[in-house]
């Protein structure tokens, strides 16, 4: 096992020759282990590879952008005669995040995940004098989230050297991302071709490989009209024609892109993973489809997602945001959110549109707008959007569970005060009867007791009650004071406290 530096130790099987040195990964054993790319370039007597390493340090001095691969240590390893740079380990690049899609992702998708962010951090090069030189599609990385511009190695420092008399490196570009002309080596102009020229080949279905296949490409590209035109002067062989630098080219692209999205409402694109038991059911169910596009057209346009109701360890039920029910036309899926950011779908099960009714009829079940967002289990083209409209979702989700708190408060309280309403009115009644004149006949006395019968039945409440018996057909009449001793129905006996 070789270590670099004494800090950067190889990982086996993983080094890669190019034509200017090896790149491998290691482990930083100054860093906990921190995975990182190590690229060696012979330290000889040979210039070229002396400017090769001096002009990567150099440009990555003066470069600070999100989009651009940062260059974390570099200097020379005497022991194995190699100069090294040492980046972050980011083991795809923009072609293997291309090839995961059946077709090429769509302008849009492309304009706010790939196109902008690499004319943001070639406007960034240039606007600070450096040049690139190497723009294509194997020099630009993906972190996963992202492009990342790498190997600034064939740059040019513009207030160091002449234009394209300095042919020392830069014999290494190739065609179809270099242009065919020579005079625009030494110029921005000649970065901005090699963008389009990459940009052009995500936008198409099949490799660019030689200068003919690019007018080819610009003839077959599904891009708006003001994108094409974008394309087609950054790509003439005369420079003169082309955009000025970076910075020419992201303003034109932004601008584009903000009139378009100023058009219309935007859909956003939810992706979530499918786990193998989800994956299953939609084999199963959908058999002639892949199971990633076979769930855009069992969900259909119009979603709910029905958060999971759980117990607590109070024993009181609460619904829980993380984990939801998301119920599309033909399609019941168990999602969780694995992180802030990102969905799976731990099981799958696709039915009739009819049994999925009682759930979108629940009255806590949150409402998906079709118009705002689109769920997906596809590689997401623009992973940054996808995670912010999952970001989105979640927070659509909380927002509801608390709504569904509040309103289960109330509704608590309302049917607390209702039941203590209910019952103030009961008792009040109850009271009013108490209250009430008993109409009784005599039908029996044993002493100081009396029994009466009542043409009505007797409240049982008025045991023990004392009341005053006075004539019915005299209401003035002095009344004598007695105690019920005993109710049956209609059959009542009284005590008197004095004898009459």
């Amino acid at each position: 096992m070789r270590i670099i530096a004494n800090r950067y130790a190889e990982i086996a099987n993983t080094r890669r020759v190019g034509g200017q040195g090896e790149v491998f990964q290691a482990t930083d054993l100054h860093q906990g282990g921190r995975m990182v790319a190590v690229k060696l370039l012979p330290a000889t007597a040979d210039e070229i590879y002396r400017i090769y390493f001096e002009r990567s340090t150099a440009a990555n001095r003066k470069l600070n952008h999100p989009n651009i691969a940062p260059l974390l240590d570099s200097g020379t390893d005497a022991a194995i005669g190699s100069y090294y740079l040492v980046m972050d380990w980011v083991p795809e690049t923009l072609n293997t995040w291309l090839s995961s899609f059946d077709e090429a992702p769509g302008w849009d998708d492309l304009a706010d995940s790939v196109a902008l962010p690499l004319a943001s951090a070639l406007a960034h090069s240039h606007s600070l004098g450096v040049l690139h030189r190497d723009v294509k599609p194997t020099n630009v990385l993906w972190d996963g989230t992202g492009p990342i511009l790498a190997d600034f190695a064939l740059s040019k420092i513009k207030d160091q050297v002449a234009a394209a008399q300095d042919a020392t490196v830069v014999g290494s570009t190739n065609a179809p991302w270099a242009p065919p002309d020579h005079a625009s080596r030494g110029s921005a102009r000649f970065d901005v071709y090699g963008l389009a020229a990459t940009l052009l080949q995500c936008v198409t279905d099949w490799p660019i490989r030689d200068f003919p296949d690019i007018a080819k490409a610009l003839d077959g590209a599904d891009v708006p009209p003001e994108v094409l035109d974008v394309f087609s002067r950054a790509l003439r062989p005369d420079p003169r024609e082309r955009q000025a630098d970076g910075q020419v080219l992201l303003v034109e692209l932004q601008a584009i892109q903000d009139m378009r999205n100023s058009r219309w409402r935007k859909q956003k694109v939810v992706a979530f993973e499918l786990s193998n038991t989800a994956r299953r059911a939609l084999e199963e169910g959908s058999p002639d489809r892949r199971p990633e596009f076979a769930v855009a057209g069992l969900l259909g346009d119009a979603t709910v997602a029905l958060p999971r109701l759980e117990s607590g360890t109070d024993g009181r039920t609460h619904y829980n945001a993380s984990e939801f029910r998301l119920i599309g036309d033909q399609l019941e899926l168990g999602m969780v959110f694995t992180d802030q950011y990102r969905l799976l779908a731990k099981w799958a099960k696709v039915t009739d549109f009819e049994a999925l009714e009682r759930f979108r009829a629940n009255e806590d079940a949150v409402p998906i707008d079709g118009r705002d967002f689109a769920w997906s289990a596809e590689r997401p083209a623009n992973p940054k959007q996808a995670a912010m409209a999952a970001l989105e979702i979640r927070t659509m989700l909380n927002k509801a569970v608390q709504d569904f708190g509040d309103r289960f408060s109330e509704r608590f309280k309302q049917a607390r005060l209702n039941s203590w309403s209910q019952l103030i009115d009961a008792k009040e009644q109850l009271e009013r009867r108490l209250e009430e004149p008993i109409t009784y006949e005599v039908v029996g006395r044993n002493g100081a007791e009396y029994e009466l019968e009542s043409p009505v039945v007797v409240p049982a409440a008025v045991l023990d009650q004392e009341r005053i018996a006075r004539p019915e057909d005299d209401p003035t009449a002095r009344g004598i004071q007695v105690s019920v001793v005993d109710v049956d129905g209609v059959d009542l006996v009284v005590r008197t406290f004095r004898a009459g």
